[in-house]
């Protein structure tokens, strides 16, 4: 019986784990209070262990971003949640010099959220000029960019 070289097994592997850090995400964003952290805890160790795996694997960049990002906002604790927020724009800034595109508006939320109006903007219209804007609709409603929201330039960029 053949077996796969060990870096096939390793990246075999690494997507696996960054499918279920994905998955783990989105569900824990449906949930509150303690069973959300826990997810939130999990999904951030998969995205950790696919990394290890592949360190330049940006999928897995972004998805720990994110799940920074959603630990950020409900950390209640001021320390904590600005070194969530500062990791999650250091794993963001490293998948979008990997990938490029990948990660603008991601960087854009962390940004709303750190409280970087320029910086925001500053994203958001990159990922728009990238076409990896999400619908207006979806910004819109993003309570990431709840501080930036009522900016002429939010609305001018979304359009009317």
């Amino acid at each position: 019986m053949d077996q796969a070289p060990p870096e096939k097994d390793s990246t075999r592997r690494s997507k696996r784990l960054n499918h279920m850090g994905t998955t783990l995400l989105a569900e824990a964003r449906t949930m509150r209070g303690r069973s959300a952290d826990a997810l939130f805890r999990a999904a951030s160790m998969s995205f950790e262990e696919a990394l290890q795996l592949t360190p330049d694997m940006a999928e897995a960049l972004v998805g720990l971003g994110c799940t920074r990002l959603a630990m950020a906002s409900r950390a209640t604790d001021a320390r904590e949640r600005d070194e969530l927020l500062k990791a999650a724009r250091q794993v963001l800034l490293r998948a979008e010099d990997l990938w490029g595109k990948a990660a603008a508006y991601n960087l854009a939320c962390a940004c709303a959220l750190e409280g970087d109006h320029e910086g925001c903007r500053t994203w958001l219209e990159r990922a728009k000029v990238e076409g990896h804007l999400p619908p207006a609709a979806q910004v819109r409603a993003d309570p990431d960019l709840a501080a930036v929201r009522r900016e002429p330039w939010f609305t001018e960029l979304l359009g009317s």
